[in-house]
């Protein structure tokens, strides 16, 4: 698709001060490196996280969608600007930077180097205050039973915006086999619960929305259902967390 632009453009972040009016731009120096910047996440500290992609593959040429398969790395700045940090320096393709509601983890999926498309992604939690310390919360399942959890595989660009359930749970979209499905990852041990579905029945389930009802507790989602044989149909679930 956008690979086959003759022409690229190197996007780049900005903070937009709204009482000052006045824009800056906190990727600064980037784009003369040839790096292409999105995805930002804004910490409650001021600290931004977001995606470099260098422009250092000729095969690979930037357009208008960045593939799972191409190089990047994790970069944290700040609202003040002080420059650019490499926070994930040792995967092939770090993506989509979260940070959890502590304020103390950084979540983020990492794909391998592959030469083809929607393959298996791995998500990893890495600790924020000081030192490498990183754990793997999914790992990419190499041989899956039928019917079991097949490995995430991502059906959007990005992790959600908001994909913390308390502070034990992240809940994700992936491909399960041939449908799309929602899942909880519990944060201590990786164990997977399929969301919804049990619920809803067979199909396919997408994300439309979500709200916190009950601080850490209650969350509403907006859903949407569908099946090869119905259209769309919208759900509203409640989703508790108790404890683990």
């Amino acid at each position: 698709m956008g690979e086959q632009l003759d022409t690229t453009i190197l996007p780049q972040i900005f903070c937009l001060d709204v009482a000052e009016r006045n824009c800056t731009c906190l990727s600064a120096g980037m784009k003369e490196k040839g790096t292409a910047c999105g995805q930002p996440c804004l910490a409650e500290d001021g600290t931004v996280y977001f995606v470099g992609w260098p422009e250092e593959t000729p095969t690979l040429r930037l357009g208008l969608l960045y593939c799972i398969n191409r190089a990047s790395t994790i970069f944290k700045t700040t609202t003040d600007k002080t420059g650019q940090i490499e926070v994930v320096t040792d995967e092939y393709a770090a993506t989509s930077p979260i940070v959890s509601p502590d304020g103390h983890t950084l979540l983020y999926q990492v794909a391998r180097e592959e030469p083809f498309h929607n393959y298996a992604v791995e998500l990893k939690e890495k600790s924020i205050e000081g030192g490498n310390e990183e754990s793997t919360l999914v790992p990419v399942v190499d041989n899956a039973s039928k019917g079991e959890f097949p490995g995430l595989f991502i059906t959007r660009d990005r992790l959600l915006s908001e994909p913390f359930l308390g502070e034990s749970w992240v809940v994700a979209e992936t491909a399960w086999h041939c449908e799309k499905a929602v899942i909880a990852i519990r944060r201590c041990d990786g164990n997977i619960r399929r969301l919804f579905s049990s619920r809803i029945g067979a199909g396919s389930i997408s994300i439309l929305a979500r709200a916190e009802i009950e601080k850490k507790r209650r969350y509403r989602f907006a859903l949407k259902h569908s099946t090869p044989l119905s259209p769309g149909i919208i759900f509203v679930c409640d989703v508790v967390v108790d404890g683990d």
